[in-house]
């Protein structure tokens, strides 16, 4: 599901996607590999409402303390960092998977995002952040006036037979 609601060219869509999606497969083989373990990419899910966009960022084992979320010139940043615990001495470890260090994740708002007005909670490990739609008025219904039809002139005078007016007239608007 996208949020970007502006219009942007086949291509940049493509584009956009393409990145997102070689992003997504890196982070995904360093994690699974261990070659990255000291980076943390915390998984975020977004949604929408009629009122509000959401974001929900799992961010395990850490505290609201450990995170800051700001946004400037319509961006959006989740960063922190997650801190190894010190390994036991007494225990061999035979795999870690587990993603620590710094991160951040950012996000460009919709245009129609009230960035003065995001909000975020932090409870058991997720963030969630709440950014409230700017109130669009659309037009109402409303009635248009229409013009009353008027004879054609010719030479400035209605054009009469009889006193009465010619089956022959034209109309302007």
């Amino acid at each position: 599901m996208s949020l970007i609601k502006w219009t942007e060219t086949p291509f940049e869509a493509m584009e956009r996607m393409f990145q997102t999606s070689i992003d997504d497969i890196d982070t995904r083989l360093n994690r699974r590999f261990g070659v990255a373990n000291d980076v943390y990419v915390p998984n975020l899910d977004i949604a929408e409402d009629k009122e509000n966009f959401y974001i929900i960022a799992e961010l395990p084992g850490l505290t609201e303390n450990d995170v800051k979320v700001t946004v400037d010139n319509n961006v959006l940043t989740i960063s922190g960092k997650k801190e190894r615990n010190a390994e036991k001495k007494e225990q061999n470890y035979h795999r870690v998977e587990r993603s620590f260090g710094s991160f951040a994740r950012s996000l460009t708002l919709p245009k129609n995002v009230a960035a003065k007005a995001v909000v975020g909670t932090f409870k058991h490990g997720l963030l969630e952040i709440t950014m409230p739609k700017l109130v669009t008025e659309k037009p109402g219904a409303r009635e248009i006036p229409l013009n009353i039809a008027r004879p054609a002139m010719k030479d400035g005078h209605d054009i009469l037979k009889n006193g009465k007016k010619t089956e022959d007239m034209r109309v302007h608007a």
